[in-house]
């Protein structure tokens, strides 16, 4: 089991394909860096059942997410 697992802005859409790797490790405290930067959709698929405790830091105020519409 680890205590905390720490997720950097850019490294999301990473975490959200490895749900299983997480699941495993059994971590109680999730730690978003850069957490202005993510959409909640993101922040809520990297949540795994033994989370407990999540940290978000950033600054609301300096980036905003980043939006990409590939639609036509």
């Amino acid at each position: 089991m680890v205590l905390l697992c720490i997720i950097c802005s850019d490294k999301f859409l990473g975490a959200a394909k490895l749900t299983s790797l997480l699941k495993s490790l059994e971590p109680r405290v999730l730690m978003v860096e850069e957490a202005g930067q993510v959409l909640e959709a993101h922040i809520l698929s990297s949540l795994v059942p033994s989370i407990q405790s999540m940290i978000l830091i950033g600054d609301p105020l300096q980036l905003r997410p980043t939006l990409a519409n590939y639609g036509g």
